[in-house]
């Protein structure tokens, strides 16, 4: 049962971000100085960041923003879909 929702889950972080990166021309784009991201994202990509070092630590190379955007939760993609309040996702993403 869990199989289809991985592999939704998976299919829709990479559609995401493939997006943002296009837009933003960089592999990081939540770096970029356009993007602003509410609380919770910030807070989120604070823990991506840290979980992208212990993996990388882990197999002995640096990070690399694949690694955070693997390390996100489905939550905080679904999260970049709405609105995003002041941060206006709607119209600065999409």
């Amino acid at each position: 049962m869990w199989g289809p929702i991985q592999v939704l889950e998976i299919s829709l972080r990479n559609i995401i971000h493939a997006q943002l990166v296009s837009k933003f021309n960089i592999p990081d784009w939540w770096n970029h100085p356009m993007v602003s991201l509410t609380n919770f994202g910030v807070n989120r990509i604070a823990k991506a960041g840290k979980d992208a070092q212990s993996t990388a630590k882990l197999h002995q190379r640096p990070v690399v923003p694949d690694d955070v955007v693997a390390a996100r939760p489905f939550v905080f993609w679904e999260s970049l879909l709405t609105k995003g309040g002041k941060q206006q996702y709607e119209t600065k993403f999409w």
